[in-house]
């Protein structure tokens, strides 16, 4: 029988149910990027799913409906089936608008959030509490953000010592 304990360097597993170090850093960098969209954005993440989506489905048709006309009609496309085609971004927009779950900035951020398991209990406490007394803010989320970035432990800086031990 194999020990595996050997594959993932000998380090134990996290307990059940808890991240780690890089797990948490990742949901963490989710939960920035979508506080940074929200605030640069005038549209919701479904609204930009969708316009994006209509975007590209148009570039897409565009570059096909060339191709047809150039190498396989010789000519341009019949009226009714360019109508026919103009449609279909929009289809592709509606379709995208409807699948996507969130409407909303506040309500992805505040899946984002339940979902993460903080490394600060007493940071995340305050900005529930504070999200109950005054909704969700940019300002209390950015203040949580910097508490729990600081809750987590530096890791060492191996260059810097790299650099230090090197005899000229």
């Amino acid at each position: 029988m194999r020990d595996f304990t050997l594959i993932n360097g000998g380090q134990p597993e996290p307990p059940a149910g808890k991240d780690t170090r890089s797990a948490r850093l990742k949901k963490l960098r989710a939960i920035e990027a979508h506080l940074s969209m929200a605030r640069r954005s005038n549209l919701g993440p479904a609204a930009g799913k969708a316009l994006t989506t209509a975007v590209a489905t148009g570039i897409l048709l565009l570059g096909a409906s060339s191709a047809a006309e150039n190498y396989l009609l010789h000519g341009p496309i019949p009226s009714p089936i360019t109508w026919g085609i103009a449609v279909i971004p929009l289809l592709a927009a509606v379709y995208a608008y409807r699948r996507e779950p969130y409407k909303e900035w506040t309500a992805k951020i505040y899946e984002l959030l339940t979902e993460y398991d903080p490394m600060n209990k007493e940071a995340y406490a305050s900005l529930q509490h504070d999200v109950r007394e005054n909704g969700l803010s940019y300002y209390a989320l950015v203040t949580w953000l910097s508490a729990e970035r600081a809750a987590f432990p530096s890791t060492p800086d191996r260059t810097k010592d790299q650099f230090l031990k090197k005899r000229v």
